[in-house]
């Protein structure tokens, strides 16, 4: 894509790196979109089959910083005031994961630098697909904390009750 689009930048660090060390990069690869802008929306594994669309819409509404969430769901995420880990386990062969990763995107969209938004490719992240015991995907983890789990897709009104509860 980089090559297609000279403001699309592409860095290439290995983990042992000065920077991915102050980036606090941990899995290889990671892929961080809007970093630079204060998004927080990070992808760690390759965004490939059904994913590979959602990898492109997100970095459309990361250069547009537009969310694309309704009004009320923005209302209400403006009241999150804590930082907030948002994990979503995919795999690539789901169909449904793509709404999933692109809803959580969105919420790190619409709060920059509160909300981070991880897309886990759950064959590629073994060790935390094991610890969150992720049997089915799309699975959602809020902060790491096994009672927030929610598998399958969220209605977006739902989802984003259950992030205010955790950012406020």
């Amino acid at each position: 894509l980089s090559e297609i689009n000279p403001k699309i930048k592409c860095e290439f660090y290995s983990l042992e790196d000065k920077l991915a060390k102050e980036l606090n990069l941990c899995v290889s690869p990671t892929i961080l979109i809007g970093k630079d802008n204060g998004f927080a929306i990070e992808y760690w594994g390759i965004p490939a089959g059904h994913e590979a669309a959602t990898f492109i819409e997100t970095i459309m509404i990361v250069s547009k910083r537009q969310s694309g969430l309704n009004n009320s769901s923005k209302e209400k995420l403006e009241t999150i005031n804590k930082n907030i880990f948002l994990d979503t386990f995919i795999t690539l062969n789901c169909p449904y994961c793509p709404r999933a990763v692109f809803l959580s995107n969105k919420m790190a969209v619409e709060v920059p630098g509160k909300i981070t938004s991880r897309y886990i490719e759950a064959n590629e992240n073994l060790e935390k697909t094991r610890k969150f015991n992720v049997s089915s995907v799309p699975q959602q983890v809020i902060n790491e904390d096994i009672n927030s789990i929610t598998i399958g897709v969220q209605p977006e009104e739902k989802f984003v009750e259950q992030l205010v509860k955790y950012g406020e």
